[in-house]
């Protein structure tokens, strides 16, 4: 009998926010447009803003509330611009 032991790392890192890039894609409907939001050029998540609420959802693909909550809050108040 063989017994094999696997290990995983987690490695956590300093989010360096000149490297966060929110994109505009389509439509969703007439009040909503797609957003996808990428890091060091990598889609890490996606989420939409309804342009007549200005209410903005992000999902991001690990999870992570902190940096979830800051992406909400600075493209609800303009802070990070979309591309």
């Amino acid at each position: 009998m063989t017994l094999t032991i696997t290990k995983t790392v987690t490695v956590q890192e300093k989010v360096n926010f000149k490297n966060l890039k929110v994109v505009r894609t389509n439509s969703k409907d007439i009040d909503s447009t797609n957003l996808e939001v990428f890091y060091n050029e990598e889609e890490i998540g996606h989420g939409h803003l309804n342009n007549r609420t200005n209410f903005a959802h992000i999902t991001l693909n690990e999870y992570n509330q902190d940096l979830e909550d800051y992406l909400v809050d600075g493209i609800e108040n303009r802070t990070i611009s979309l591309s």
